[in-house]
């Protein structure tokens, strides 16, 4: 069973129209029922903060509905525990992320381990650095707003991933 871990620049796409937006509307309303996507409750914060500093209170607000109305029916959350900071802690030294980056690159490891979903993961996000640590492990890194990005999601839908 395939599961797409979603960073926050990778959910910011699917609520604001921007370069990746295609994208993150293909793989979350056209996608298999046996996909999974999953993100760490840290990317509540982050993408509330986000719409907040970027947009007037209004369309912040609107945004943030249309997230909170999605929470558990399009994706749901990983929490942001003892698990995923110890690993982050032990790992910083190694990939060298900025925080939130690492939070999200641990949760989505630790997913992939207690799920043994080894080949079948992929990490979906838009920060070059994230992507570069995420496919120098068992993750495959897909970048939204890649150029390919839509082909590739259809082909790997077409062959069983």
């Amino acid at each position: 069973m395939p599961i797409y871990y979603l960073d926050t620049s990778a959910l910011l796409k699917y609520y604001i129209q921007e370069p990746g937006t295609d994208f993150m509307v293909e793989l979350l309303e056209s996608n298999a029922a046996r996909d999974q996507f999953l993100t760490s409750t840290f990317a509540l914060l982050e993408l509330s903060s986000a719409i907040f500093r970027r947009f007037h209170v209004q369309t912040a607000r609107d945004i943030q509905l249309r997230f909170d109305e999605d929470t558990g029916v399009r994706f749901n959350f990983w929490p942001l525990d003892m698990v995923v900071l110890s690993y982050a802690v032990a790992s910083v030294r190694d990939f060298r992320l900025r925080t939130g980056d690492m939070v999200h690159l641990s949760s989505a490891l630790t997913i992939v381990a207690i799920n043994n979903n080894i080949g079948d993961s992929f990490m979906v996000s838009s920060y070059k650095e994230l992507l570069n640590a995420a496919a120098s492990t068992d993750l495959i890194a897909l970048d939204p707003q890649a150029p390919d990005s839509l082909d590739l999601i259809n082909q790997l839908r077409s062959s069983g991933q």
